[in-house]
């Protein structure tokens, strides 16, 4: 990705001093003055890379020097996978890049007790909350969400009845949720500003542009965050 592609709103002159010094190139401070120490960094990167003037400015997002992601754990353990680490290294590196920041992870692998929790807790906000999933395997859990509420069952016999109903669809390899497969992640947003979402959203799209992910912004029924799943 080529700096002048980059929102208009980000300070590109720290995100190139951020870069240089992640490539273990610079280690100056990131104070936006490309001159001196950050104009010798960059000449010595075009020196060990071979790049041309035109194409100097283009940021990689391979090989992260670190990850640049925390877990919070305050609602549950965040559990990522392989294939969901491989997906969010790039992605959280290349956010940090561009603004200085780490991701926040606030959920990966979900098991069928946890996604179920989360969907009763979606339910008691009104259907219309549950209305991102696919209606075929949603339906029977609206179901038994009414009839256990009707029937005044208690929390933890409806959690246990919407469980037993997405384990069964497991079974038969359906899943409601991509967090079900070990394939999705989210990532709080709440704290981001409208810039940093915009830099999120433009990561995002460069690393999964050979893949088929998609990234789904606010789902409604729960904390802001946004949604990646490939």
């Amino acid at each position: 990705m080529k700096l002048k592609q980059l929102p208009g709103c980000l300070d590109r002159p720290r995100t190139w001093q951020r870069y240089l010094k992640s490539r273990g190139i610079y280690s100056g401070s990131i104070d936006g003055k490309l001159e001196g120490a950050t104009a010798a960094a960059t000449q010595n990167y075009q020196k060990k890379t071979g790049k041309r003037d035109d194409d100097l400015f283009c940021l990689s997002f391979e090989r992260p020097d670190k990850d640049h992601y925390t877990e919070d754990n305050t609602q549950g353990p965040v559990y990522l996978t392989g294939p969901i680490r491989d997906v969010l290294r790039p992605i959280a590196y290349g956010y940090y890049l561009l603004t200085g920041k780490d991701l926040v992870m606030t959920s990966g692998l979900r098991k069928p007790e946890t996604q179920a929790r989360l969907m009763y807790e979606k339910a008691k906000r009104g259907s219309s909350a549950l209305g991102i999933y696919n209606w075929t395997l949603r339906k029977p859990i609206e179901d038994a969400y009414e009839e256990k509420t009707k029937a005044s069952a208690g929390e933890q016999a409806t959690i246990d009845a919407i469980t037993a109903i997405i384990q069964a669809q497991m079974n038969r390899h359906d899943y409601i949720s991509k967090h079900l497969t070990g394939r999705a992640f989210d990532v709080r947003n709440r704290t981001m500003n409208r810039c940093e979402k915009e830099v999120f959203e433009a990561v995002v799209k460069v690393v999964l542009g050979s893949t088929h992910g998609h990234l789904i912004g606010n789902e409604p029924g729960g904390p802001p965050h946004f949604h990646v799943q490939f």
